[in-house]
């Protein structure tokens, strides 16, 4: 088996192509001039002309309808990828208009939550004077009139008698 031959370092490849079936088919809004007289070669190849002779006017027009065709389906793929298109960039759009929407809200509500803290006043420290010991409490009562100060220090010291400055009212001579 003989190998085949280089050519400058490379192998060569072997050659493969697609072969025109028919000539080029004029459009159908131009008709072709037809030859009325045709000179004749020979008999010999009158015979291979005549199977390489124009193609009829019917196949030409059902080649134009299927190129017509063609063209049709493929404008309407072009037209519907055009429209899918539309609607992706449509739909893209409006997410991002939300995203946007959504973030301005977002920071209008980070901002307002920031106003409020700063607003929020701090609550003053209102000091509250001591609640007087019960001592002191006593003290004052003696200060009233009789009847007063009984009546304070009955409040004031129910249940603790003789504790924490309140009288023991122990008897003793010095009252009636």
């Amino acid at each position: 088996m003989r190998k085949p031959p280089r050519t400058r370092g490379r192998p060569q490849l072997p050659q493969r192509s697609l072969k025109p079936v028919m000539q080029q088919l004029p459009p159908l809004s131009k008709a072709a001039p037809v030859d009325a007289v045709a000179p004749p070669a020979s008999l010999d190849h009158a015979q291979p002309a005549a199977s390489d002779a124009a193609p009829g006017p019917e196949v030409i027009a059902q080649l134009q309808q299927e190129a017509d065709d063609k063209a049709h389906q493929l404008a309407q793929k072009r037209a519907a990828a055009e429209a899918r298109h539309r609607r992706e960039d449509a739909a893209l759009a409006l997410r991002e208009q939300r995203r946007r929407e959504a973030e301005a809200q977002l920071a209008n509500a980070r901002a307002k939550a920031e106003r409020a803290q700063a607003v929020v006043p701090v609550p003053e420290v209102v000091e509250v004077q001591p609640v007087p010991t019960l001592a002191e409490q006593v003290k004052q009562c003696s200060t009233l009139s009789v009847f007063a100060r009984e009546s304070c220090l009955w409040k004031l010291c129910d249940g603790k008698w003789g504790k924490n400055g309140c009288p023991s009212y122990e008897r003793n001579n010095e009252g009636a």
